[in-house]
């Protein structure tokens, strides 16, 4: 025979046992991805639930505040703040001044003057800027620790006109024993001094019979209204 009739029977069946492997062995994996994506969505919207649970119980509210609040905050500040400069600067000064209260009269406090010249103001004139001026004559002998200890005893902030009488009782009498004579010395303070050189020239002018300068001195003191505090260790 030329042609035969081939069953076809046999080929169907082999191509549909080809195909079945492949339609059978994809079937089991197809459901695996849709699980592990709900699995994953399920994680996350988990874990965004337990964030925002955590988030909202720790927050806390916030305080309702005055418009006025930051006004009187930022005022209460610059006031606190000046009180404070305030009470710095007067705790400062309140030192400073006990320092200067308790400082003891050292020699460099105390300047001697001698009559003389009055071409030599210029080199002079900065001597007003001491504590005490001490006068005497040109044989008067100063033992400067004793003279420091003597006018420690007083403050060289107030007005003191400090010496000793004359041993004359006639001397004495003579100027009412209100006069520290020339010859065994005198001190005088600062601001005395000071108020002395204002008037003293027509103080002067007013007395012109009187001749030394404890007397001229003494009589400027009386029109001061400043005694005369004696001290015995000033004695001619």
């Amino acid at each position: 025979m030329v042609t035969q009739k081939l069953d076809p029977s046999p080929e169907k069946s082999i191509w549909d046992q080809m195909r079945s492997p492949a339609s059978g062995g994809g079937s089991p994996g197809r459901p695996s991805l849709p699980r592990l994506m709900v699995w994953l969505v399920l994680f996350v919207s988990v874990t965004y639930l337990v964030y925002a649970l955590r988030l909202v119980s720790t927050s806390r509210p916030c305080p309702e505040e005055d418009p006025f609040s930051t006004a009187r905050r930022l005022s209460s500040t610059t006031s606190f703040s000046s009180s404070t400069d305030t009470q710095t600067r007067n705790r400062t000064e309140a030192r400073r001044e006990p320092e200067e209260a308790l400082q003891r009269t050292e020699l460099k406090h105390i300047v001697f003057g001698i009559a003389a010249s009055a071409k030599l103001w210029d080199q002079r004139k900065s001597y007003i800027k001491l504590w005490w001026f001490v006068m005497g004559d040109d044989d008067t002998v100063f033992v400067t620790e004793n003279l420091l200890r003597v006018l420690n005893k007083y403050d060289h902030r107030q007005f003191y006109y400090i010496g000793s009488l004359s041993e004359s009782h006639l001397q004495n009498i003579y100027f009412s024993y209100g006069m520290a004579y020339g010859g065994g010395g005198f001190a005088i303070s600062y601001p005395l001094a000071k108020a002395l050189s204002e008037m003293q020239d027509s103080c002067i002018r007013r007395y012109p019979g009187l001749y030394g300068s404890d007397d001229r001195i003494q009589a400027c003191m009386a029109e001061l209204g400043v005694p005369l505090t004696k001290e015995l260790g000033f004695h001619q």
